[in-house]
């Protein structure tokens, strides 16, 4: 189960690039979850160099679960997460906008498209009856790319910042998003914007993505790097 990750952009790649990928792994913790049991934490941090001088580090978690099978029942109980409300002095929305377009064929492209063959994401028969998921499972990493895609196609220029570049983009998954829901994304500021009224000097921006229930199912936060690398 892909957990969290953080991808830091130094500098961009670009076409017909070689690209050398070293991987590590940093860290093995065994931790309980609330809804299947025991699982292992692996964190693995990655570092990828071009022969034209594209740099970019990742870090990424998985959990691997001892019982697969989903307490759907202790999920109905979870409180949904407030909406954050803005006050003039520390926080701005920067945007909020509603995504509906996952559906179950999206979710089987990206299988493909990322040669992930979990039966979670594309047979339902088998994410409801022997996983015992409400649904098809939308992937961790699809929500993060969303969010990410997000940044880039909106708040780019908020922070300065190429597109490709000098910035990290961080993620945590907090709840599982399933086929049937809409994800619904917001974008604001604590602070960080330094007497500009255009947010020209953005430094960093949050993100939430939430279901129709009103729950966090994924954070992420955009972190404006001084230096490239």
């Amino acid at each position: 189960m892909w957990v969290s990750g953080s991808m830091t952009f130094h500098t961009p790649f670009y076409p017909k690039e070689l690209v050398e990928k070293t991987t590590k792994i940093n860290k093995i913790e065994e931790k309980k979850t609330q809804r299947q049991g025991s699982a292992l934490f692996v964190e693995r941090q990655s570092v990828m160099e071009g022969d034209r001088g594209g740099y970019m580090t990742e870090s990424l978690t998985h959990a691997y679960l001892q019982n697969t099978r989903y307490n759907h029942n202790q999920n109905k109980t979870t409180t949904p997460s407030p909406s954050p409300s803005p006050t003039p002095e520390t926080k701005i929305f920067l945007l909020q906008e509603t995504v509906q377009y996952i559906d179950s064929i999206l979710l089987f492209k990206y299988s493909a498209l990322t040669y992930n063959a979990h039966r979670i994401h594309y047979d339902r028969d088998y994410a409801t009856k022997v996983e015992g998921y409400p649904d098809l499972v939308v992937h961790g990493p699809l929500i993060a790319s969303i969010l990410l895609d997000f940044y880039q196609q909106h708040l780019c220029r908020s922070m300065e910042q190429d597109k490709w570049s000098g910035y990290t983009f961080s993620y945590r998954g907090k709840l599982p998003l399933f086929v049937g829901s809409d994800m619904h994304v917001s974008a604001w500021t604590e602070g960080g914007v330094e007497e500009s009224t255009d947010h020209k000097q953005l430094n960093s921006v949050m993100m939430a993505a939430k279901n129709d229930d009103g729950q966090i199912i994924m954070e992420a936060q955009v972190t404006k790097r001084k230096e490239h690398r």
